[in-house]
């Protein structure tokens, strides 16, 4: 029996966790994803999920869907450093929809 072999795409701002496994059909983890220590993933990981377990689920969304989309939509992480440092407080505040560009 031949094992499929796929890529697997992790997106940026992605962690994780020890021991987690990433098998067949999951080809992708979306941007700002979280996989708990020792979870299987047998999915693709939408973004901003957090998942868990083995197999995995989706535990729950690290923000409101409106969030995700304006996070995404922003690309943040397309920044050079030098554009990112003046903003380097904004990041350890709360996301709120009106500040992500």
């Amino acid at each position: 029996m031949e094992i499929p072999r796929t890529k697997i795409v992790i997106g940026n701002d992605v962690f994780i966790g020890h021991n987690a496994t990433l098998v067949y059909p999951c080809s992708k983890v979306g941007d700002g994803a979280i996989i708990g220590a020792g979870t299987i993933v047998n999915f693709d990981v939408p973004p901003y999920a957090i998942v868990g377990g083995s197999p995995a689920m989706i535990i729950r969304y690290r923000f409101p869907k409106a969030k995700i989309e304006a996070l995404l939509e922003s690309r943040w992480w397309e920044n050079d450093l030098e554009q990112l440092y003046p903003a380097r407080g904004e990041f350890m505040k709360p996301v709120s929809g009106s500040r992500v560009r």
